[in-house]
């Protein structure tokens, strides 16, 4: 006996909540809630520098809601409400942040489920979660970086701990 219509089961190399899409068969992360401008961005995985838990790059200044932080990193609406700060706000574990190959600007954003999203992104682009921000082609600096260390924000520069 066949059915119409297949089981709605997720595939292995699928993640997708209200804030991130990973689809591995096209190679793609879609944040959605990015920017008013632009309401939705797309990353081809391969293009990924680096990603990192948010508290490894931002430290003590937190997670902005949505929109520019202090430390250069774009923020699309996050799943932190106010903001989060180390130690304070539950969703400052779920969210993280990335390198993209050609782009001034980190991004930032939550997901649902760190785990599940870091196990199908790694299934996507082996190696990706373990890559060490100094070890990247821009040595994991911009220059809004370089600003908040010279304002005594420093960044973390060890391999990431995902």
């Amino acid at each position: 006996m066949t059915t119409d219509h297949e089981p709605l089961v997720p595939k292995l190399d699928t993640y997708d909540d209200c804030f991130v899409t990973i689809d591995g068969a096209t190679s793609t992360l879609t944040v959605k809630h990015f920017l008013l401008i632009k309401p939705t961005l797309k990353v081809h995985i391969p293009s990924l520098i680096y990603i990192r838990r948010a508290k490894d790059v931002v430290g003590r200044i937190g997670v902005k809601p949505q929109g520019l932080s202090l430390s250069g990193i774009l923020w699309a609406r996050t799943g932190v409400g106010g903001g989060a700060i180390i130690g304070r706000r539950s969703g400052y574990e779920k969210s993280f942040v990335i390198k993209v190959q050609g782009d001034k600007f980190r991004r930032g954003f939550s997901v649902e489920d760190p785990e599940t999203f870091l196990a199908v992104l790694e299934r996507v682009r082996p190696g990706v979660t373990r890559v060490a921000m100094a070890a990247s082609s821009d040595q994991g600096r911009d220059g809004a970086a370089a600003q908040c260390e010279s304002a005594g924000v420093k960044e973390r520069s060890e391999p990431n701990d995902l």
